[in-house]
């Protein structure tokens, strides 16, 4: 029914008051058909059938999803797709149990997102499950867009065993050099079983206070320019419970400066997947430049393996000082200094070895008591 102002409004055929659109043999709950500044609230667009979406974007722009529930739908709640597509707001939604993703803009390999979208305040758990094309809570190239205050759990549940590549909380990136300007923040991420809470495929941006743990994988992964530049700030994060807490993917042909500032890394010992390889924070390869800096990495006191590595071929680019160690092991140039070694090498002459004195992290409270020696 349109009432012939700037509202369309879509009821049942057979129940008037039903908000709920259900179109189990189409491509999409609703399809915006290349118009732009188009408005959906309060909607549950539901079931689609194969390869469908909730909300299928086809070459638009300026498209709002607010208060919607995009869920069980075979593809994803929200799928973008064709050329020049962008400038996405979603908020305050439900995005659960789709079949590949709860936002996906990878659109089977071809990248036509202009980005410029805002992802917030909604709820994406349990996509993923119809295969291993995407399999996560969002998926996608995203350039300047933000992703904040959102709450991502239990994605990727294809069941494929150790399918890390493609099960994450949210996967930004698919490598292209467009990507950059990400903002990820402000988030709830955890229990993905198989991959990442946070991973960044070749795009440069900013991942800043988010709390993700209990991930198969890592708590943040960032890096794998294929040819690229890269340029991604990690700060004021806390990672804990993860495989990894930090892990730099490999880099592949282009450049790479990663910074980590004020992050916490705590108890990185998830053998979920990992059985015997879990790492606070992992760097292996030589980076364009690497800086961590009033980072606390307080590893394990059962697990005698979990620690932080620093590959050989990070050497060169790597400046690495102010930061609180406890527990595990440092792993550098194959071998394992110990802390007046690791100092005598030029790396956290102003660090400290010491309990770093948390609150609570039992309960998930990591802030410092007032004899902390990271004060």
């Amino acid at each position: 029914y349109w009432d012939k102002s700037a509202i369309l409004y879509l009821y049942s055929a057979t129940n008037p008051n039903s908000i709920t659109i259900e179109y189990t043999n189409l491509l999409a709950g609703i399809d915006t058909n290349s118009q732009n500044h188009l408005a959906v609230s309060g909607l549950r667009l539901t079931e689609t059938g194969y390869y469908g979406a909730g909300l299928y974007n086809y070459a638009s722009q300026y498209v709002t999803c607010t208060n919607c529930d995009l869920s069980l739908n075979f593809n994803a709640g929200y799928q973008g797709a064709g050329p020049n597509h962008g400038y996405i707001t979603i908020s305050s939604s439900t995005l659960n149990y789709n079949g590949y993703a709860g936002v996906n803009t990878w659109n089977f390999g071809i990248h036509n997102d202009v980005g410029n979208s805002l992802i917030t305040t909604s709820i994406l758990h349990d996509n993923g499950w119809a295969g291993t094309i995407a399999g996560s809570g969002i998926v996608g190239s995203y350039p300047a867009s933000e992703f904040s205050y959102l709450t991502v759990y239990n994605n990727g549940i294809d069941g494929v065993s150790a399918n890390f590549s493609h099960n994450h909380g949210i996967y930004i990136g698919q490598q292209l050099s467009q990507d950059t300007g990400y903002l990820v923040h402000d988030n709830l991420i955890y229990g993905q079983p198989e991959g990442d809470g946070i991973k960044i495929n070749g795009a440069s941006g900013s991942i800043y206070q988010n709390l993700t743990y209990n991930n198969g994988y890592g708590g943040i992964t960032a890096g794998y320019n294929v040819g690229t530049t890269v340029v991604d700030n990690i700060y004021y994060n806390i990672s804990y419970g993860n495989a990894y807490g930090f892990y730099e993917q490999l880099n592949s042909g282009g450049s790479t400066t990663i910074s980590l500032y004020n992050n916490v890394f705590y108890q990185n010992v998830n053998t979920l997947n990992i059985t015997s390889y879990t790492r606070d924070v992992l760097i292996l390869d030589n980076l364009t430049a690497f800086t961590g800096k009033n980072n606390i990495l307080s590893g394990s006191n059962i697990v005698e393996t979990t620690h932080s590595e620093f590959g050989a071929g990070a050497q060169s680019a790597m400046t690495w000082n102010y930061n609180l160690f406890q527990y595990g092991l440092i792993y550098y140039n194959s071998a394992f200094p110990t802390w007046t070694q690791w100092q005598t090498l030029g790396f956290d002459t102003h660090g400290v070895n010491a309990n770093p004195e948390f609150t609570n992290p039992s309960s998930e409270n990591f802030t410092l008591q007032l004899s902390s020696p990271a004060i």
